[in-house]
């Protein structure tokens, strides 16, 4: 109950002469007219200490009127005090609601003059969504996303056209059954939002969707990757190794063939679907142990260090106090971390990060800042962002609601995830993404978040062995009609663009650059477009530096992703062998 609607109770009980022991008395207001207000006897204030406060009502057509009650100086005020002073006035006379302008005190001690300004109570405008999204992606991706304003007692009028065309052009063809024009009306709260269906109009020969299924031995899916063909030649890389999460339960998987891990998909190419077979990981298999080197400036990866543990066996890894990069810069070992870290068979990390500092005992100055979104699952928007503080010498324990409201909306938790997590302090994680979906919107009710860890992608060019860095996140919803890609994580938590995601929250510019030259050729690792990842880190021109030297031994100094001028690189080559044999 809005706090207006205690005032008409208020005010009914003082008529009803059940709120006070004393009178009510009716005051001229200076506008004509009489309004009933509350104050206490006026026999038992002595006429030295008597006073009065005034409420001085706006109202929506700027004009003004006031009430005035007597009060006793010295006394308290508030909305529990015999002298009442509420957030909101009702005046029984007009039928109108009043609030209290901003910057007000509730509660106070009375004094002469003591004035109130209200305001008439405005309804706040509404806002309207169109959602405009692809009918036949699993998670109804969001195509475009536009939002309007509808004032009180107004409807607003919005055009859904044929067509939409994306950046990457893709052309969309509105469903036969969705009206060209749709109204938002400010009564209806249930009209102020609507989805709108479209369909990809493809050309099959240039331009349409290859599955790609990652299956267990037994031919079980275990998940699915898209490649959405545009035109052009199609490099996939697939994963080396990846773990699968829900409810906090990982399962690891291993590519059974190497050889399998790379797709060239050309135009022409007949095939809509490719399967890649992985093995699951079992309980006496050995494993690597990862350990992650990082600046503790920049957070980034500045070496790679894997560690075979074996069934039953402890290893250890003692970092260097002291190295120096392939760029010449310095490390010191940070002041906070061990001089000795070891791993049992079976333990739940398999990634450790190690971190250093460019000046030697360096200690962190201060708390960092922790960011946790809560997004919707419909159109990938942040329903609501919080900032948790991280400090330095002890883990933080950060917690999400099974159930929140927000604007009048309820969300509830998706389900597989973890109702808390703890951040270590030394961690690339910056920003954590919850799912939650729209209580209202019950065809998310069955869906299940699975979070799949790229362990890292392996493939080798000239004899040279090239291996991304992990802790790339592929958030999945496995839904009744199976598994679909929400979202792309770094491993700083920050959200990238699969190539069936959209860019970002729904609010792409389907405009943007869709007549700019592009490559004739598409790459993707695990999915994830090459355009959309980070440049590495420790500042390797790969392109200027080909020696095959620094590049031995698996590492690639990345910002969290991949080697993507490596990448480029073995296009290049590939690219320049071709032309030579064509030649």
């Amino acid at each position: 109950m809005r706090a207006r609607n205690w005032s008409r109770l208020f005010s009914a009980l003082a008529c009803a002469g059940m709120l006070f022991s004393g009178s009510l008395t009716p005051v001229i207001a200076e506008g004509g007219g009489s309004t009933p207000v509350e104050t206490s006897n006026p026999a038992e204030i002595k006429e030295d200490e008597k006073t009065q406060i005034t409420f001085v009502l706006k109202n929506s057509d700027g004009s003004e009127t006031s009430v005035a009650f007597d009060a006793k100086k010295g006394e308290a005020y508030g909305p529990e005090a015999d002298a009442q002073v509420r957030s909101t006035y009702y005046d029984q006379e007009t039928g109108k609601d009043y609030d209290l302008d901003a910057g007000q005190a509730l509660s106070g001690t009375v004094t002469d003059g003591l004035v109130f300004h209200y305001t008439e109570h405005q309804d706040a405008a509404l806002t309207a969504t169109a959602y405009f999204v692809d009918a036949d992606s699993l998670s109804k991706t969001v195509l475009k996303k536009e939002e309007f304003t509808v004032a009180p007692g107004r409807s607003v009028d919005v055009e859904a056209p044929e067509t939409l065309e994306t950046k990457d052009g893709r052309v969309y063809q509105r469903d036969e059954g969705m009206a060209s024009r749709y109204s938002f009306n400010y009564e209806n709260t249930t009209s102020l939002q609507q989805t709108i269906l479209y369909h990809l109009v493809e050309d099959e020969k240039t331009t349409y969707t290859v599955t790609v299924r990652y299956v267990d031995e037994d031919g079980n899916l275990i998940t699915t990757r898209e490649m959405h063909i545009n035109n052009k030649e199609y490099f996939f890389y697939a994963p080396h190794s990846f773990s699968t999460e829900t409810d906090g339960r990982k399962s690891y998987y291993f590519i059974k063939n190497d050889k399998d891990s790379f797709i060239d998909h050309k135009v022409d190419d007949p095939a809509r679907e490719y399967t890649i077979t992985y093995r699951k990981q079992k309980e006496d298999e050995a494993y690597d142990w990862i350990i992650l080197l990082y600046d503790s400036q920049t957070n980034k990866c500045i070496d790679q260090k894997s560690i075979e543990v074996k069934p039953g066996e402890t290893e250890k890894f003692t970092p260097e106090a002291e190295f120096t990069a392939e760029d010449g810069t310095t490390y010191y070992l940070n002041t906070a971390m061990k001089s000795e870290y070891d791993h049992t068979f079976g333990d739940d990390q398999r990634i450790t990060y190690v971190y250093y500092d460019t000046v030697k005992d360096y200690k962190p100055e201060g708390n960092k800042i922790v960011t946790v979104n809560y997004v919707n699952i419909a159109d990938k928007s942040v329903i609501k962002t919080v900032k948790e503080e991280a400090a330095p010498g002890h883990d933080t324990v950060i917690s999400y609601p099974a159930e929140m409201e927000q604007d009048g909306i309820t969300y509830k938790l998706i389900q597989g995830q973890l109702s808390e997590i703890t951040h270590n302090y030394y961690s690339p994680k910056e920003v954590y993404n919850v799912y939650y979906y729209d209580v209202n919107n019950t065809d998310f009710e069955t869906y299940t978040i699975v979070r799949e860890v790229n362990l890292g992608t392996v493939f080798t060019d000239g004899g040279v062995e090239y291996r991304t860095i992990p802790g790339t996140t592929t958030v999945v919803a496995n839904t009744p009609n199976g598994p679909t890609t929400i979202a792309v994580e770094n491993n700083r938590g920050e959200t990238v663009n699969a190539n069936d995601v959209t860019t970002p929250a729904g609010n792409q510019d389907l405009d943007k650059d869709k007549d700019k030259d592009k490559e004739k050729v598409d790459v993707a690792i695990d999915g994830v477009q090459a355009e959309d990842i980070d440049t590495p880190a420790g500042n390797k021109n790969l392109a200027e530096e080909r020696s095959a030297a620094l590049l031995k031994g698996g590492l690639l100094a990345g910002a969290a992703l991949l080697a993507l001028f490596v990448i480029i690189l073995v296009i290049r080559k590939r690219k320049e062998k071709k032309e030579q044999e064509e030649k």
